[in-house]
């Protein structure tokens, strides 16, 4: 199977392989942690390459399929490029959520989101930056956030399926 890049297709994908894709986690979860770490190289260097060919501006499914969070110091760059007090922006768009000490967007998709495209882009809350988030972390320390997203981002889905037909015995484990 090549790049999939189609959000409908992936969904599709997603459902049929959904068995499939449990059995890897529950095998993978189970890895000790130097061959969990064994695929971050491989996985990054996999990123790189898609990050040639598939371009999340296009894609926008994560502003309608993921909770939206922004950190405390995400609202007053929000704040300078919508034009708007933090104090209305965080009553009107937000809830609190006091275990982590983030704002949730109380609204689904992100109202931010226009057709598929970031209308405050330049102005995005962190997570939303580093999403798909491989950039900024190793796949050992976040696969099972990668596999949570199979069926909701290409990044992730064409991750999973690339860490699937990984062989462990061409991993070099240091």
């Amino acid at each position: 199977m090549g790049i999939i890049k189609n959000i409908e297709e992936i969904k599709k994908i997603s459902k049929v392989k959904s068995i499939e894709n449990e059995n890897f986690f529950e095998v993978f979860r189970d890895f000790n942690e130097e061959l969990k770490k064994s695929y971050d190289k491989p996985v990054k260097n996999f990123y790189q390459q898609l990050t040639k060919i598939i371009d999340c501006r296009e894609c926008g499914n994560c502003c309608r399929d993921i909770i939206i969070v922004f950190e405390k110091d995400d609202i007053p760059l929000l704040s300078k490029g919508i034009g708007k007090s933090e104090k209305e922006i965080v009553e009107k768009d937000f809830i609190f959520y006091e275990k982590h000490q983030v704002y949730i967007m109380n609204q689904s998709p992100c109202k931010f989101l226009k057709g598929n495209e970031c209308s405050i882009y330049p102005f995005r809350g962190t997570e939303c930056r580093e999403f798909p988030y491989i950039e900024t972390k190793e796949f050992s320390k976040i696969y099972n956030y990668v596999f949570q997203g199979y069926s909701i981002c290409p990044f992730h889905f064409n991750i999973v399926e690339f860490v699937k037909n990984l062989s462990v015995d061409n991993l070099k484990i240091n």
